[in-house]
């Protein structure tokens, strides 16, 4: 597979072969040629310019993040695939990206984009309330996800029993909002 220049990619001549060796930036330690193929040798990827050294402790240092990662995600029951939440059928799965996506009791993927726990969480409430028949408007419940910390209705206030409006200013232009009488024609 040729190179995907478009990705953010390192690419050297060596000054040998002539071979342009390139590394993509977000895998730091990997080395092949413009045509996909590997390059094994470290000391042909060191003679084109590359900090080889440097690099490998990058490619390890990633590769432990993703395990860590990866472990944290499964602890807490978010590792791709895993299920956030369940009910009435409907699941909030887990994705590679960190989202959610809602499947339905038929297995099929419901939401048009990826979901935010917290909107995961509140969709599946939904779908999950039953049907309420003909009724024109349905009461949403109030929810407040476990990884938010404000409520999610805030409460209402009271309008002041002591609040009166302001009188209407007679001389108040009512086309231009602009105070005094009108001009004169």
């Amino acid at each position: 597979m040729p190179v995907d220049l478009n990705r953010g990619v390192s690419i050297r001549v060596h000054g040998a072969t002539g071979i342009r060796v390139c590394m993509y930036k977000d895998e730091p330690g990997v080395y092949f040629d413009v045509n996909g193929a590997p390059i094994t040798k470290l000391s042909m990827a060191a003679e084109a310019g590359f900090d080889t050294e440097r690099h490998e402790r990058e490619r390890k240092a990633r590769m432990d993040t993703q395990a860590a990662l990866a472990e944290i995600q499964r602890k807490y029951g978010l590792e791709q695939g895993g299920v956030l939440m369940e009910a009435a059928g409907y699941k909030a799965v887990s994705r590679e990206d960190g989202m959610f996506d809602i499947i339905n009791p038929d297995g099929d993927k419901t939401n048009p984009r990826p979901l935010s726990g917290d909107e995961a969480e509140k969709l599946i409430l939904m779908l999950a309330q039953p049907d309420m028949g003909d009724q024109n408007e349905v009461p949403a419940p109030a929810l407040a996800s476990a990884h938010s910390t404000e409520p999610a209705d805030p409460p209402v206030p009271e309008p002041d029993p002591k609040f009166e409006p302001a009188p209407e200013d007679p001389d108040m232009d009512k086309h231009t909002h602009k105070g005094g009488k009108p001009p004169k024609k």
